[in-house]
């Protein structure tokens, strides 16, 4: 298994996450349903600043899939530039193999 973190702040309790401004169904339907993440574990602080994303995959290679797949490019690309515009801050992604 292959587990990734990242960590996102955000200045206040007024601004959306990402997530809630976009539809996710593609996401949901070409790596969840079909097993290449295993869980996700999404959790935000008790004062609703910090958003703390962890995947599970099933491994590596499914992973860098995702990463080369051009939907999830275009959608990492929109991520990122409303997190800009927004003042949401993203702490680097931790990768771990586990097991």
């Amino acid at each position: 298994m292959f587990r990734v973190t990242r960590v996102f702040t955000r200045p206040n309790t007024g601004v959306k996450w990402h997530y809630e401004v976009i539809d996710g169904s593609y996401f949901r339907q070409t790596y969840i349903i079909t097993g290449k993440i295993v869980l996700l574990n999404n959790t935000i602080s008790e004062d609703g600043l910090t958003f703390n994303h962890e995947a599970f995959w099933v491994d590596e290679a499914a992973w860098l899939e995702h990463k080369q797949d051009p939907k999830i490019i275009e959608y990492f690309a929109a991520r990122d530039a409303y997190n800009d515009a927004n003042g949401i801050v993203a702490n680097p992604t931790q990768t771990e193999t586990i097991g």
